[in-house]
């Protein structure tokens, strides 16, 4: 999780057309947890784990005039739980994918918002 376009100063002037370029580099592959300067230019963004779902050993930045560590463990399990994935919304039956993902907004007979109240349509921005 680095972001190289932001923290080399000049770099993103130096590079940043030719990463845009394909015919210079055809394929660009991120694995990072958000979007960023780097990750922006990717073609494909893999997710990576969170400091909250995640074991670790942390130090704190360079020039700290004393030597410490601290361990780190996982406080939210971000994969799979089964009591979600055997749940079923109770407006549309459906059943919920059991993994954190995102859902559209549905009516209570499962038209989706945007159908039934186009963006265009609504009061504020």
């Amino acid at each position: 999780m680095a972001n190289p376009m932001y923290g080399v100063p000049g770099l993103a002037n130096l590079l940043g057309d030719k990463l845009k370029d394909p015919k210079q580099l055809p394929l660009i592959v991120s694995v990072d947890a958000f979007i960023n300067e780097t990750t922006a230019l990717s073609d494909y963004i893999v997710p990576d784990t969170v400091t909250d779902e995640s074991w670790g050993m942390t130090s704190p930045w360079h020039g700290v005039p004393t030597k410490t560590v601290t361990a780190r463990w996982p406080i939210v399990n971000a994969f799979w739980n089964e009591k979600v994935g055997t749940s079923r919304n109770t407006m549309t039956g459906e059943y919920y994918s059991g993994c954190p993902t995102w859902y559209p907004q549905k009516l209570a007979d499962g038209t989706p918002l945007e159908e039934k109240y186009p963006v265009s349509e609504w009061p504020l921005p």
